[in-house]
């Protein structure tokens, strides 16, 4: 039996680590001045590089960053490396949206293939797309964080929230890695 470890709580969970450091498909890397680059603030937000990390404020309660993922092929789970500190107890969210197949992506009906076959009227649409979200609790300090993310089929940037307010948070190292399935779960600690 093959377990996906999909409850993002298990933050920091020794399997996560392992699982991330193991991969070489890495997605985004905040190291890399073009993946650096392509981070978009959203709702005010306010951030800033220096040499050791990026500095970011979050003022208001939709104030978010948006982080591209680079998308070679369907994806099987993301896990992220989050190296912050943060003066204070607070709260990360992470959306992002997924697009999934609908009941009707087969062609069920003979004018279906018609259609398709002679380019006739425009085609529906064959996916959905749900938006997904979880939040997660981090310490005061500095710390590392694992974090999984259950994209199979990623659309469009991760968005990342944190407490809304005047705390400036510094992120030393933040990058996304991909893991093909299939991958187990290891339930030691």
């Amino acid at each position: 039996i093959e377990y996906w470890p999909l409850n993002p709580l298990e933050i920091s969970h020794n399997y996560l680590k392992k699982q991330f450091i193991s991969s070489k498909d890495i997605r985004f890397d905040i190291k890399i001045n073009e993946d650096l680059r392509t981070i978009k603030p959203s709702g005010g937000v306010s951030f800033y590089i220096s040499s050791e990390h990026l500095g970011v404020k979050f003022p208001e309660q939709d104030s978010e960053l948006l982080v591209p993922v680079r998308l070679k092929n369907p994806t099987s789970l993301l896990i992220a490396r989050l190296d912050i500190y943060s003066p204070v107890d607070t709260s990360l969210k992470v959306s992002y949206n997924n697009r999934l197949p609908t009941k009707w992506t087969e062609e069920r009906f003979f004018t279906d293939y018609i259609k398709r076959l002679f380019k006739l009227g425009i085609p529906e649409s064959k996916h959905l797309v749900r938006e997904e979200s979880f939040e997660v609790k981090l310490k005061g300090g500095r710390d590392t964080y694992y974090i999984s993310i259950d994209a199979e089929n990623l659309v469009g940037p991760l968005k990342l929230q944190l407490t809304p307010g005047t705390t400036e948070y510094k992120i030393f190292d933040f990058e996304i890695r991909n893991i093909p399935y299939p991958h187990q779960r290891d339930n030691t600690p």
